[in-house]
């Protein structure tokens, strides 16, 4: 039944635009994924795109991503092993433009290290705007489908981003300072948290957040099944997390953040996980105007030089 029904979805989404994938709102199938881009045909209705590697032989040998549609949403590049280069817009103000959700790079080990600043800037540019449109509306009834309305990016790394205001590798907690943070009703809270190797299959890591003095909110993940081959980073906003954690401040000064992480085995037992550190940075409509305005003004530290440009990115594979 389960597969009757994907087969109806996919095909509700093909007749979006029969002729072009590119016109889809959802790319699926690897042919028009390396289709889309190989040609550079990626509009601005693309709101989805899953790289499965395993289905198409072009893929497998991508080496550079291009620059992607403002519109897209979810990006699932995982598993790209040939993957070297990321492109993203040239300039942080067209970033500020996009709808960016869930982004995750698993196990793409050959990225390199311009690409990975690239990709953690995209994060920290994305996940302010998601958390700040989350505590300028509060919409607390859509909260309860928090799976969906997180937002997240992940791809390796063994470092905690500086931007991250507060972090620790060696304690499984952080005290906050709240005293640039007065309007507790609109306060959002962005972690990053250092996932280890895991040698061992697994279906779903776990994170249980909490102040330390009740259950706290849990976290789900999904990670690799065959394994997690270097650290990674996985930054987040949750919007349920942060009402839990704005609604346990009251009028406290300072607020103690704890984080316990278990990785999900084949046979569903969760096994603790030692994480390599985390870290958090709070988000005010103050502190959103003011990273903003950084970035609009052209910080020449924000965007680094080396990012890729799209005329580069249209080479992505070498066959």
């Amino acid at each position: 039944m389960h597969d009757i029904i994907q087969e109806t979805a996919w095909e509700i989404v093909r007749q979006e635009s029969v002729e072009e994938p590119g016109n889809r709102s959802r790319l699926l199938d690897p042919d028009d994924i390396y289709h889309v881009l190989k040609h550079n045909k990626g509009s601005e209705i693309i709101r989805s795109m899953t790289i499965r590697l395993s289905e198409n032989k072009e893929l497998q040998e991508l080496q550079i991503l291009p620059d992607l549609p403002l519109s897209l949403e979810t990006l699932d590049a995982s598993g790209c092993v040939s993957l070297e280069n990321v492109a993203f817009r040239s300039t942080a103000s067209e970033q500020l433009k996009e709808k960016r959700k869930r982004v995750t790079f698993w196990n793409c080990l050959k990225l390199n290290e311009p690409s990975l600043k690239a990709i953690e800037l995209n994060a920290q540019i994305n996940l302010m705007n998601f958390s700040h449109q989350h505590i300028s509306t509060c919409d607390r009834d859509n909260d309860h489908d928090h799976d969906r309305n997180q937002g997240m990016y992940v791809y390796p790394s063994s470092e905690i981003p500086g931007w991250l205001e507060y972090s620790t590798s060696t304690h499984d907690y952080i005290t906050i300072d709240l005293s640039s943070a007065p309007y507790f009703s609109k306060l959002g809270f962005i972690f990053g948290f250092i996932i280890p190797t895991i040698s061992s299959d697994g279906s779903i890591l776990k994170f249980k957040i909490s102040d330390g003095e009740d259950e706290g909110i849990k976290v789900h993940l999904n990670r690799p099944h065959h394994g997690i081959e270097s650290d990674h980073v996985y930054l987040m906003y949750d919007p349920r997390l942060s009402h839990y954690l704005a609604s346990r401040v009251n009028d406290q000064s300072q607020i103690k953040i704890q984080v316990r992480a278990a990785s999900r085995t084949l046979t569903s037992q969760y096994v603790p996980m030692q994480l390599r550190g985390f870290g958090v940075s709070l988000v005010t409509p103050s502190l959103y105007d003011e990273f903003k305005q950084q970035l609009e003004f052209g910080d020449g530290s924000v965007i680094p030089n080396h990012m890729c440009t799209v005329e580069e990115g249209l080479k992505f594979l070498e066959i």
